[in-house]
């Protein structure tokens, strides 16, 4: 589970430090303050949510083994 928690932590910094920056500055949507403002503001609630989510699925995927019989009873 500790795994999955850090995959998902280096993911959201992975599009919060190299994607999002690179998709606005190519579309000249917004300036480097802005993009500076928006990783500061969102990195740790979306870091949270994520780790939170893949705790979350991981949990049902292990109680109802929806991974290895899919919806097979």
């Amino acid at each position: 589970m500790r795994r999955a928690v850090y995959i998902a932590a280096v993911v959201e910094l992975l599009h919060l430090l190299v994607i999002f920056p690179v998709y606005v500055l190519a579309t000249g949507t917004m300036n480097f303050a802005m993009i500076q403002d928006v990783i500061i503001t969102t990195i740790l609630p979306m870091t949270i949510v994520n780790s939170a989510g893949l705790m979350i699925f991981a949990h049902f995927s292990q109680k109802y083994q929806i991974l290895e019989s899919g919806l097979k009873k």
